[in-house]
């Protein structure tokens, strides 16, 4: 498969400095985008070190085996957080700088992704439907590191980890993980199988945080893809582009323009994206086939799915599963669901809300009992005075 990278970043419309940083070059099948947060000068150095340092330890490691690639890419992010963390505690005007970053290798068949904070990397796909028109289909498929998102997935707990109640948007995006963020660094490190036809899209949070994926679709699709990070830049400036903007596209295939001159795939449903517990991406695929494989125990009940411009979803997340995806709603489906094994997360929390229930039952049956017999005692007292009283009658 031919790799072709288009990038381009804009300081936006607001900021005075463009604190974002990136590198791509599809003859070394790599790129790497970062977000610099921390005021105007330690954000740029957080991201440039980011950049570089990742950029640097590939260029000069002359051979890296897909099996080694995760231990690789944990060990070089590790010492770059440890960099940023120490120009931060020796220089006070550097206190609080901290970077997100977006890792893509692409080698041979195969595709590996290094992720910390809210940066994201989306999957492009063109399909068929059996009329033979052209859709298009967009996931993010690395997940925000921030407190709405870790809120989201039950990470944390509002009033426990974080303030009781709805959360405002600054809040939300107050991110957990980062370069810089914290000194135990735990990114998100996998690889997934590569397509024919594949286009990868990453970028800074001064797109999606702005615009929505249905836009960010758009702008892919509407013209060359050589210029799609042009037409995103534009599309941002649009709405005001309030913060820097950062975007790379890689393509997989022997297409010049593989989102309009494809003939394939041919699906008779939108296609869906499964996620695996380690992280790996797999799909495009149907629903019926994940539903095929599932009950077959060939994927696990705690992966996720989505459909194109949908949100993911937990396959044991019983009440979103139906609510949201209904080809999911069968009854063979529903009677998975019930009979699942134990150790699902959605079993887990049923037997964590059985257990509240019977323990409120337990507290409501005492409180009544203790009412009983203290209105029994009551009874008996005004009984016995009663009967004292009418004795000294005439």
């Amino acid at each position: 498969m031919r790799l072709r990278m288009y990038g381009a970043t804009d300081k936006g419309l607001v900021r005075t400095s463009n604190q974002d940083a990136y590198f791509c070059s599809a003859e070394y099948g790599l790129v790497v985008v970062s977000d610099g947060m921390g005021g105007h000068k330690g954000g740029e150095i957080a991201s440039q070190l980011v950049v570089t340092g990742l950029r640097d330890a590939f260029l000069e490691t002359q051979q890296i085996l897909v099996e080694n690639v995760g231990p690789f890419l944990d060990e070089v992010l590790r010492k770059i957080n440890s960099q940023i963390l120490d120009h931060a505690s020796r220089d006070e005007n550097l206190r609080g700088m901290g970077a997100t970053v977006n890792y893509l290798q692409f080698a041979g068949e195969y595709m590996a992704i290094g992720h910390a904070g809210d940066s994201r990397t989306y999957l492009v796909r063109g399909y068929r439907k059996p009329d033979l028109k052209p859709r298009y289909a967009i996931w993010p498929i690395t997940i925000d590191h921030n407190v709405g998102t870790f809120v989201e997935r039950g990470l944390l707990i509002p009033g426990r980890d974080c303030p009781p109640g709805p959360l405002n948007e600054r809040q939300k995006s107050r991110l957990m993980r980062g370069m810089g963020v914290v000194a135990d660094l735990k990114a998100d490190l996998y690889c997934r199988a590569v397509q024919e036809g594949d286009v990868y899209l990453t970028c800074s949070d001064g797109v999606h945080g702005y615009v929505s994926d249905k836009d960010i679709l758009k702008a892919v699709v509407s013209g060359p893809l050589a210029q799609a990070p042009h037409r995103i830049i534009e599309m941002m400036k649009g709405v005001g582009a309030p913060d820097n903007v950062t975007v790379v596209v890689s393509a997989l295939s022997e297409l010049e323009e593989p989102l309009r001159d494809f003939k394939e795939p041919v699906m008779d449903k939108s296609p869906y994206l499964v996620r695996l517990p380690s992280g790996e991406i797999q799909g495009p695929i149907g629903s019926e086939v994940i539903i095929k494989q599932w009950l077959g125990n060939e994927i696990p009940n705690n992966a996720e799915i989505s459909s194109s411009l949908n949100r993911w979803v937990f396959l044991n997340d019983k009440d979103s599963l139906l609510s949201i995806y209904t080809e999911f709603n069968t009854e063979e489906v529903k009677t998975h669901l019930n009979f699942m094994a134990p150790e699902s997360a959605y079993e887990q929390r049923g037997q964590r809300d059985s257990r509240v229930k019977a323990n409120n039952n337990s507290i409501l049956y005492s409180i009544l009992f203790a009412l009983l017999v203290v209105g029994f005692a009551a009874g008996y007292f005004y009984y016995m005075r009663m009967g004292t009283t009418e004795a000294h009658l005439p």
